[in-house]
This record gives C-alpha cells, sequence and structure tokens, in this order.
C-alpha cells in the first residue's frame, strides 16, 4: 500500500524540476505546486486505504459483513482516489509538453533565438542523457499507475475473490510493476542524469 506512493511522490518531486528547467512559464500550475498537491492527495489516498483496512480487520474479528463491505469500500475509494490523481497529474504534464513545444517553436521560427533549455541541449551528451532521464521517469509513472489500476478490480471483488487469488496476475501486476519503477529511478538516477535537479539546492 506505501511503496507507491512513495515512488509516485518521488515523480512529482522531479516533475517540479523538469517544469523549472524547461520553462516555468509554459505550465499551467506553478512548479512548486507539483508536489504539495499531488504528494497531498496521494497521502489522503493512503489515509482512506489505511482506514478502510481498519475497518475490514475489525470485522473479521467481529464477523460482521457490513463492516468488512464498507472497509472494503474504503480501501477501493482511496486507491481510485490515488489514480485518479496520478491521471490528473499526467494530463498536467501532457498540457505543459505540449505548451512548451509550441512555445519553443513560436519562438525560434519568429525570432530566431533558442531558449536556454534549446541551448543547453544542443550538445549532443546532454541531449540523449535528459531525454533517456524522461523516458525512464514516464516508465516509472506508467508502472505505478498500472499497479494502482491493477488494485482496484483486485479489491472491488471482495476478500479472497478469484482475482485476488490468482498468484501470477499479483506478481506482474503489483510486485513487479514496483519493482520495474524502482529499478528505473534509481539506474536513471537524477543525480548523474539530470543535474539541474542535483545542483537545485545549491543554486536556492
Amino acid at each position: 500500500m506505501l511503496s507507491p506512493s512513495f515512488v509516485a511522490a518521488a515523480i512529482y518531486l522531479t516533475l517540479k524540476h523538469v517544469v523549472i528547467y524547461c520553462g516555468p512559464e509554459h505550465s499551467r500550475l506553478k512548479p512548486r505546486l507539483y508536489p504539495w498537491l499531488f504528494v497531498g492527495c496521494d497521502f489522503g489516498s493512503i489515509v482512506l486505504q489505511a482506514i478502510g483496512g481498519g475497518v475490514a480487520a475489525s470485522a473479521s474479528g467481529n464477523e460482521s459483513p457490513v463492516l468488512l463491505h464498507a472497509g472494503d469500500a474504503l480501501i477501493v475509494a482511496g486507491i481510485a482516489f490515488q489514480v485518479a490523481t496520478m491521471v490528473v497529474c499526467g494530463l498536467v504534464v501532457l498540457d505543459f509538453y505540449i505548451r512548451f513545444q509550441r512555445a519553443k517553436t513560436n519562438k525560434v521560427e519568429n525570432t530566431g533565438e533558442k531558449p536556454q533549455y534549446q541551448a543547453d541541449l544542443d550538445d549532443r551528451k546532454k541531449h540523449t542523457t535528459f531525454k533517456v532521464f524522461c523516458i525512464s521517469v514516464g516508465f516509472a509513472y506508467l508502472t505505478v499507475l498500472i499497479r494502482c489500476i491493477y488494485r482496484i478490480p483486485e479489491m472491488a471483488g471482495g476478500w479472497g475473490n478469484p482475482l485476488m487469488r490468482k498468484e501470477h496476475e499479483f506478481l506482474l501486476l503489483d510486485g513487479m510493476m514496483i519493482a520495474l519503477a524502482v529499478l528505473a529511478l534509481n539506474v536513471i538516477h537524477p543525480g548523474i542524469f539530470f543535474p539541474p535537479m542535483r545542483f537545485a539546492a545549491k543554486q536556492r
């Protein structure tokens, strides 16, 4: 329940620095709000899931199907809220990317000048490094999203439902997705592949 939220929090923080680097004026959301808003929503989903787990656990002791159903519903609501948070974040980033690409093209065509970001990426090595880094973050985002989406039908059927008992699906769509996300974010580490994020604190 906790690991996807920590991985997602790392992604949200990284997106903040990518937006600052590429041009915060192209984002409808202020860069500083990325971690605050989306991590805050993730925290809310964890609280919902924890409450649901507590209610479901108490139901097993009291043998109350009503409490068990209520606990399951809270867990599913928490997971669904987490999925909604990630989808909204993805749409915000997609909107930023489209606006950024349009602005970059217009500036070069109208003035012949290149933004600082583009000037930095004229170096082939920097361009390749930053591209690989963005792909790894996007890959980690997709794997965490897949895992969270899988958890909705897994929990919606109640404890011990047929989907929950399928080990291969669980290993592939739950554990493996998080393992791949963690691997991507550690191998393609921002400290190496995205220096602007590494030096952000020193610059401040």
